[in-house]
């Protein structure tokens, strides 16, 4: 679920079940995960349930919300280096995994998709870190885009490294994505015509 007020200067507001009601993250800054029980209170087949929080429900303003349907709270994915919970939606392209930095470098985590992600957004979810986008469009793998802020795309391979393969995404060592203990999440998306492509 991402919410984003259309009236005010609220921050985009990305909230799955895979973290779990409740918990936040602001796409358009590089704050901790947050805690907020009157911002998305219940997943829906065809939507959410709000609270009252601000930056999801203020009364006579307009938002905005866009979904993708994965597959629960997510099962325990053994693929790569490091274990993850996966929930995917094969069909449609789209999962999210989350996971535990082991601070190493060349790692890998199960992504839960049939083929490789062309697309990987990752969050330090308990530090304050830039979000990582990794995308097969830009220059390689080793370049990323910061999704909360407006710089160009930049190289380190401490991000990401090596393109995804059909079972998981790669990553380095940089604490943006893979320090020692840190809890992170992923969203990853192949294309798949008439859904993301």
């Amino acid at each position: 679920s991402w919410i984003k007020n259309r009236d005010a200067a609220d921050e985009h507001i990305l909230q799955d079940r895979v973290r779990g009601v409740y918990e936040y993250l602001e796409s358009s800054t590089d704050d901790v995960e947050a805690t907020d029980t009157n911002s998305v209170q219940r997943f829906l087949q065809q939507g959410v349930q709000i609270g009252n929080m601000d930056a999801v429900n203020t009364s006579a303003e307009s938002f905005v919300l866009w979904q993708w349907a994965a597959n629960g709270t997510g099962t325990l994915n053994e693929e790569g280096d490091i274990n993850s919970m996966v929930s995917a939606n094969t069909a449609a392209g789209f999962s999210i995994a989350t996971y535990t930095g082991n601070g190493s470098a060349s790692q890998s985590f199960g992504h839960g998709l049939t083929q490789a992600p062309e697309c990987v957004i990752i969050k330090y979810l308990n530090a304050s870190q830039s979000w990582n986008v990794g995308h097969g469009g830009l220059t390689s793998w080793d370049y990323y885009l910061r999704l909360e802020d407006t710089h160009a795309e930049s190289d380190s391979d401490d991000r990401f490294g090596s393109a995804p393969s059909a079972t998981v995404v790669n990553i380095g060592d940089g604490s943006n994505v893979n320090y020692s203990a840190g809890k992170y999440v992923a969203y990853c998306w192949h294309p798949v015509e008439g859904y993301s492509k």
